[in-house]
Protein backbone atom coordinates (compact mmCIF):
# COMPACT_ATOMS: atom_id res chain seq x y z
CA UNK A 1 0.00 0.00 0.00
CA UNK A 2 2.86 2.38 0.83
CA UNK A 3 4.45 1.78 -2.59
CA UNK A 4 1.14 2.53 -4.29
CA UNK A 5 0.93 5.84 -2.42
CA UNK A 6 4.46 6.78 -3.50
CA UNK A 7 3.72 5.92 -7.13
CA UNK A 8 0.52 8.00 -7.12
CA UNK A 9 2.37 10.88 -5.47
CA UNK A 10 5.13 10.82 -8.12
CA UNK A 11 2.55 10.77 -10.93
CA UNK A 12 0.60 13.63 -9.33
CA UNK A 13 3.71 15.81 -8.90
CA UNK A 14 4.85 15.08 -12.45
CA UNK A 15 1.44 15.91 -13.89
CA UNK A 16 1.38 19.22 -12.02
CA UNK A 17 4.95 20.13 -12.97
CA UNK A 18 4.77 19.24 -16.67
CA UNK A 19 1.10 19.87 -17.53
CA UNK A 20 -0.62 22.21 -15.07
CA UNK A 21 2.23 24.62 -14.23
CA UNK A 22 3.14 25.40 -17.90
CA UNK A 23 -0.54 26.13 -18.52
CA UNK A 24 -0.65 28.52 -15.53
CA UNK A 25 2.54 30.27 -16.72
CA UNK A 26 1.09 30.74 -20.21
CA UNK A 27 -1.99 32.48 -18.79
CA UNK A 28 0.06 35.21 -17.07
CA UNK A 29 0.44 38.64 -18.65
CA UNK A 30 4.19 38.05 -18.72
CA UNK A 31 6.27 35.25 -17.23
CA UNK A 32 10.04 34.96 -16.97
CA UNK A 33 12.23 31.88 -16.97
CA UNK A 34 12.36 29.33 -14.15
CA UNK A 35 9.06 30.34 -12.52
CA UNK A 36 7.46 27.94 -10.04
CA UNK A 37 3.80 28.29 -9.04
CA UNK A 38 2.86 26.17 -6.02
CA UNK A 39 -0.09 23.79 -5.97
CA UNK A 40 -3.37 25.27 -4.85
CA UNK A 41 -2.38 28.82 -5.82
CA UNK A 42 -5.16 31.07 -7.09
CA UNK A 43 -3.98 33.87 -9.38
CA UNK A 44 -5.73 36.54 -11.45
CA UNK A 45 -3.49 35.68 -14.37
CA UNK A 46 -4.20 38.43 -16.91
CA UNK A 47 -2.83 41.25 -14.70
CA UNK A 48 0.22 39.53 -13.22
CA UNK A 49 3.80 39.90 -14.45
CA UNK A 50 6.51 37.63 -13.04
CA UNK A 51 10.24 38.04 -13.62
CA UNK A 52 12.90 35.33 -13.85
CA UNK A 53 13.55 32.87 -11.01
CA UNK A 54 10.28 33.53 -9.14
CA UNK A 55 8.96 30.91 -6.75
CA UNK A 56 5.39 31.09 -5.41
CA UNK A 57 4.58 28.79 -2.49
CA UNK A 58 1.54 26.57 -2.13
CA UNK A 59 -1.94 28.04 -1.71
CA UNK A 60 -0.98 31.62 -2.55
CA UNK A 61 -3.65 34.06 -3.70
CA UNK A 62 -2.82 36.98 -6.00
CA UNK A 63 -5.95 38.99 -6.85
CA UNK A 64 -6.10 42.05 -9.09
CA UNK A 65 -8.92 43.40 -11.23
CA UNK A 66 -7.80 46.73 -12.68
CA UNK A 67 -4.38 47.24 -11.14
CA UNK A 68 -1.44 44.93 -11.77
CA UNK A 69 0.89 42.81 -9.69
CA UNK A 70 4.48 43.11 -10.93
CA UNK A 71 7.17 40.87 -9.47
CA UNK A 72 10.86 41.31 -10.33
CA UNK A 73 13.61 38.71 -10.68
CA UNK A 74 14.74 36.34 -7.91
CA UNK A 75 11.70 36.72 -5.65
CA UNK A 76 10.50 33.94 -3.35
CA UNK A 77 7.03 33.72 -1.81
CA UNK A 78 6.31 31.39 1.08
CA UNK A 79 3.08 29.40 1.31
CA UNK A 80 -0.28 31.10 1.87
CA UNK A 81 0.83 34.58 0.71
CA UNK A 82 -2.00 36.95 -0.21
CA UNK A 83 -1.54 39.94 -2.54
CA UNK A 84 -4.67 41.91 -3.33
CA UNK A 85 -4.80 45.14 -5.33
CA UNK A 86 -7.58 47.67 -5.27
CA UNK A 87 -9.78 48.93 -2.54
CA UNK A 88 -13.28 50.11 -1.83
CA UNK A 89 -14.69 53.59 -2.01
CA UNK A 90 -15.45 54.78 1.47
CA UNK A 91 -16.18 58.39 0.55
CA UNK A 92 -19.68 57.89 -0.89
CA UNK A 93 -21.97 59.15 1.85
CA UNK A 94 -25.37 57.53 2.22
CA UNK A 95 -24.49 54.29 0.38
CA UNK A 96 -23.20 50.99 1.64
CA UNK A 97 -19.72 50.05 0.48
CA UNK A 98 -20.93 46.90 -1.29
CA UNK A 99 -23.46 48.92 -3.33
CA UNK A 100 -20.74 51.01 -4.99
CA UNK A 101 -19.98 49.25 -8.28
CA UNK A 102 -16.61 48.52 -9.83
CA UNK A 103 -17.29 51.13 -12.53
CA UNK A 104 -17.60 53.83 -9.85
CA UNK A 105 -14.10 53.27 -8.49
CA UNK A 106 -11.61 56.09 -8.71
CA UNK A 107 -8.09 55.58 -10.14
CA UNK A 108 -6.62 56.03 -6.67
CA UNK A 109 -8.70 53.08 -5.43
CA UNK A 110 -6.69 50.66 -7.60
CA UNK A 111 -2.91 50.85 -7.32
CA UNK A 112 -0.34 48.37 -8.64
CA UNK A 113 1.66 46.17 -6.31
CA UNK A 114 5.32 46.18 -7.35
CA UNK A 115 7.81 43.80 -5.74
CA UNK A 116 11.35 44.61 -6.89
CA UNK A 117 13.93 41.89 -7.44
CA UNK A 118 15.77 39.85 -4.79
CA UNK A 119 13.06 39.66 -2.12
CA UNK A 120 11.64 37.00 0.12
CA UNK A 121 8.00 37.29 1.19
CA UNK A 122 7.46 34.97 4.18
CA UNK A 123 4.63 32.53 4.80
CA UNK A 124 1.14 33.89 5.52
CA UNK A 125 2.07 37.45 4.49
CA UNK A 126 -0.70 39.78 3.33
CA UNK A 127 0.13 42.61 0.92
CA UNK A 128 -2.66 45.05 0.10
Amino acid sequence: MRIMYKICNIISRGFYKYVIMPFKRAMLRQCGKKVIIGKGSDLTYHNITLGNHVSIGKNAMFMCTRAQIKVGDHVMFGPHVFMITGGHRTDVVGRYMDSVGNGEKLPENDKDIVIEGDNWIGANSIIL
